[in-house]
């Protein structure tokens, strides 16, 4: 039965492999299977002997268990290693996980007993050689301590042990993720640290007269207490703005917080505050390769090329295997005119990623604009075929039957892209080209209105207006301007 259940319980969390070391301590204390030799008996007499043989046999009862433990072990760091989870040693090089490893113990410790700044993700900082060098002189004194009690207080030991082997696995020596630690590790470990508190309170107030009358409020008071800051902490997690705004404020240098930040506050249209962020992000984090794409995008959006085409450059030379940065570059080329270099470039981030929508999407906008649109259109219909749900696809593809002249074609998906997106001006206006050229003025001008409402400067739904008040319809053969860029970049956060 307890092999099955621990195999649930790895299947459910991973970090469950040191249970078989957490049973071992149990059989010490609070079991008695293995009881400690007298003090003053030489290694060599009977009661050392008997007390190593229970020992080797408890050891090889949990045999089985941790054989599940290994094979659990190995599973997950496969899987770890092949997500690409698992950091290398040219990231994190050993001396540095070495050092972070008493800072993390510390760091636990101090947050159990005054659970202040906690946060969703705490990142890697670099601290002068004297912290985890204390910390480690902390962690030695207290393991020294609770040895030198055992006899007398064997909870100290077992609770002590308990909390640091259970944070074995996700202390930092194999480093998975990018965060420095996680509140959620602790709390399996936590549970030896108030094995401690809870029985040394009780152990230490045996000989108070009064000890019901202070320990009860006070316990009383201690869970008021946790749960007010409890509640506090939970509302930090109502919505994804409010949970990285925190994060940005209980920690240091931590740009993943500053960049998922940005994307929230992007989200409800607060860009100016987004840009802020996302700037924080780079400066404190400049190889982010996904904070650069995030910055770059809004910058695009602002019209700000040059800008934006320097962050996509650095993320394509921090990853040249990245579609996204090259979809993303190549969409700002071709609003700086330069549509040989974005020709390129986007066919270079198609080839890296066959199923990314935006290389499709802006690559159909660079070929339209030299004129190439049956490969426009190939590239257009592909990008609405992997995601039917998004506009510029369709406006896209529809622009490149607009410019063959195949109007009434180029309608059909014309609508189609305002059904996905109503407030698509290019559409609008496109539309109302194949509209007028067939005659239906009106409906023409109800588009062009809309149009110009979105967008009171769009120079073509300006020269469509002025057709139609002139009663002049553009013929299926006048050469028109091809649709603009239907797709903006972004990326990841």
């Amino acid at each position: 039965a307890v092999f099955v259940l621990l195999a649930l319980g790895l299947a459910a969390k991973p970090m469950l492999v040191t249970l078989p070391f957490v049973f071992l301590l149990l059989d010490f204390w609070p079991l008695g299977r293995l009881q400690l030799p007298p003090a003053d008996g030489a290694p060599a007499d009977g009661p050392w002997r008997a007390a190593a043989a229970r020992a080797l046999r408890l050891a090889l009862e949990k045999v089985p268990l941790l054989a599940l433990s290994a094979a659990s072990s190995v599973v997950t760091y496969l899987v770890q290693a092949r997500g690409g989870s698992i950091a290398s040693t040219e990231e994190h090089p050993l001396i540095a996980r070495l050092s972070g490893v008493p800072i993390a113990y510390a760091a636990y410790l101090a947050k159990a007993v005054w659970p202040s700044d906690l946060a969703v993700f705490y990142p890697f900082v670099n601290r002068p050689w004297w912290q985890p060098v204390a910390a480690a002189g902390g962690l030695a004194a207290l393991t020294a301590l609770v040895i030198m009690s055992v006899r007398r207080r064997p909870y100290l030991a077992v609770g002590w042990f308990w909390f640091l082997g259970m944070l074995v696995p996700v202390i930092g020596l194999v480093q998975v993720g990018a965060q420095a630690m996680a509140d959620r590790y602790t709390y399996v470990p936590l549970v030896g640290v108030f094995i401690m508190a809870a029985w040394g309170v009780a152990d230490t107030a045996k000989a108070w007269c009064h000890r019901r009358k202070v320990l009860v409020p006070l316990g009383v008071a201690t869970v008021a207490v946790c749960g007010v800051l409890a509640a506090r902490q939970v509302s930090f997690w109502s919505d994804n703005e409010t949970l990285w705004r925190r994060a940005a404020e209980a920690t240091t240098h931590n740009g993943l917080a500053h960049n998922n930040l940005g994307a929230a506050l992007q989200r409800r249209g607060l860009k100016e505050e987004a840009l802020h962020h996302y700037r924080e992000a780079v400066r404190l984090k400049p190889d982010y390769i996904d904070a650069r794409n995030n910055l770059g995008g809004v910058l695009f959006n602002q019209d700000r090329f040059e800008e934006a085409a320097v962050h996509f450059a650095e993320a394509i030379r921090l990853d040249p295997s990245q579609a996204r940065g090259y979809a993303n570059l190549g969409a700002v080329l071709c609003r700086l005119g330069r549509n040989r270099e974005a020709l390129d470039v986007l066919r270079r981030a198609a080839a890296l990623d066959p199923d990314l929508v935006d290389a499709h999407c802006n690559l159909a906008v660079a070929l339209l604009t030299e004129g190439l649109t049956q490969e426009a259109m190939a590239h257009a219909s592909q990008a609405a075929r992997l995601n039917p749900a998004l506009a510029a696809p369709q406006h896209n593809w529809g622009g490149a039957l607009f410019v063959e002249g195949r109007l009434d074609e180029a309608a059909v998906h014309f609508r189609e892209a305002l059904r996905l997106q109503p407030d698509y001006v290019e559409a609008h206006a496109y539309l109302a080209a194949c509209l007028l050229a067939r005659g239906a003025a009106a409906e023409a001008a109800a588009h062009v209105r809309e149009a110009l409402r979105l967008k009171p400067d769009f120079a073509f739904a300006r020269q469509l207006e002025a057709q139609i008040r002139s009663g002049v319809a553009p013929s299926p053969l006048t050469p028109l301007p091809a649709p603009s860029a239907g797709s903006t970049p972004a990326g990841g956060p």
